[in-house]
């Protein structure tokens, strides 16, 4: 990914292609173009400033933010800190994998936090965790669809 011209860019065979960025709050996704975009489509891939993405969590973070990212699909208010505990540590003591997820969603901040401006990349309210969508973490799958409604118009 590029900036020209302070718009968002994208390169396709060569040739930079800009697009406007999707306001999250009005229900639209943060497109390709976002600092942080977590891929669903093909091999699950994690994208920073539009280079893949290796963190140092490995399975554990890659797992929470593919059940994060699913779950913005499907439901405005996150994922329940108890799914996803039982989604990520099936086996272990609630207390013990409640602070694990803290540890995780600390370290994929540090990790990815750089890429929108410091903020947090997960957020968490009212007990739910949700990808924030407002500092420009994005899901290909939420912008194809989003896309795909645009052009049948």
């Amino acid at each position: 990914m590029e900036e020209a011209a302070g718009e968002q860019g994208v390169r396709f065979s060569g040739e930079l292609r800009t697009r406007p960025r999707h306001d999250a709050a009005d229900g639209e996704p943060v497109e390709a173009g976002s600092p942080i975009q977590i891929c669903l489509l093909g091999p699950f891939r994690i994208l920073k400033r539009g280079h893949l993405t290796v963190l140092r969590n490995g399975g554990k973070a890659e797992a929470l933010l593919m059940n994060l990212a699913i779950s913005s699909i499907r439901h405005r208010n996150g994922a329940p800190r108890a799914e996803l505990v039982t989604a990520l540590w099936p086996d272990c003591a609630n207390e013990l994998a409640g602070q694990s997820l803290n540890t995780l969603v600390f370290a994929v901040h540090r990790q990815l936090g750089d890429a929108v401006g410091g903020a947090a990349p997960i957020l968490n309210s009212a007990g739910n965790y949700r990808l924030n969508a407002e500092a420009g973490v994005g899901v290909d799958v939420a912008s194809y669809d989003y896309l795909a409604r645009k052009g049948e118009r």
